[in-house]
This record gives structure tokens, sequence and C-alpha cells, in this order.
């Protein structure tokens, strides 16, 4: 399904949840805890590491960000034709929005009293889907070395 093992897609999530925490392998969260004598970036060097830059900004990972932003704006698709709702095109969204999605995922509707369960199945479905998506770029940047831990 994803292309590669399980086990590395389960690493792949958790280096996701480190980047949401500040604790993740990227060389700005890395220098905020004196871990590295720079946060530059390690595949251009003029600019610093951080969430944003590895995911929108960065030239090496340009051909990699373009399979993903289809991914989502497909994925939205087809959020958009099974609930009927009007969706912000992705190309649209400011980029602390689309960060958020990549990091969070679509929120859940809470200002509805009763929530049917269908529906936070079918968001929890689409929020697996832009994970999977998200981590795949993660993968094909090959910024996340596989290790043995």
């Amino acid at each position: 399904q994803f292309g590669y093992d399980r086990i590395l897609h389960t690493k792949l999530n958790t280096r996701l949840l480190q980047m949401k925490l500040g604790l993740s392998d990227l060389n700005a969260q890395m220098f905020k805890y004196n871990l590295l004598d720079n946060p530059f970036c390690p595949m251009c060097l003029d600019y610093v590491e951080s969430v944003e830059h590895f995911f929108f900004d960065c030239s090496a990972y340009t051909v990699q960000r373009e399979t993903l932003f289809r991914a989502i704006d497909i994925i939205l698709v087809k959020y958009h034709e099974t609930l009927g709702k009007v969706l912000t095109p992705f190309s649209s969204l400011s980029l602390s929005d689309k960060l958020i999605l990549f990091l969070d995922g679509f929120p859940l509707n809470t200002d509805v009293n009763s929530i049917a369960v269908a529906y936070i199945l079918f968001i929890a479905s689409i929020n697996i889907e832009l994970r999977n998506a998200v981590v795949h770029f993660m993968y094909t940047s090959g910024r996340f070395k596989p290790n043995t831990n």
C-alpha cells in the first residue's frame, strides 16, 4: 500500500508527531535544544530547516512536494463530493492552514451537539489519507533515513 514496509511507515508517523511537538530531527528543532551547531537546511544550506521550510520551501523536495499537493487535492475533492461541503482549494489555503492540515488533519465539527459516528469515522478516514500522503512525502524526500532504533 505505501511502497515501503509498515515498520518504516510507523517510524515516519512518529517523526511527523515529533515535528508537531518541536522534537524532530529537523535542524531548526535540533538547534533549539543545542543538539546541533546550526539550524540550516542540509540540502540547500541557505535557509533554516524549519517544519515550514521542509514541507513548503526547500528546493530539494520540489518534485515530491508537487506529488504531495496533488494527492492532497484529490483527497479534498473526495471530501467535498462526499459531504457536499464547499472547501477552499488547497493552493488557496494559507501556509499556516496547510501546516495544520499536514500535522493535525481535518478537525471534527464539534459545534454539533450530536456527532454521528459515521461522520467521525469518515473524518478519521480522510485524516488517515492525509497522514499517509504526508508520510509518503517524508519517505520520498529521503530526509528521514531509516535507522535501527
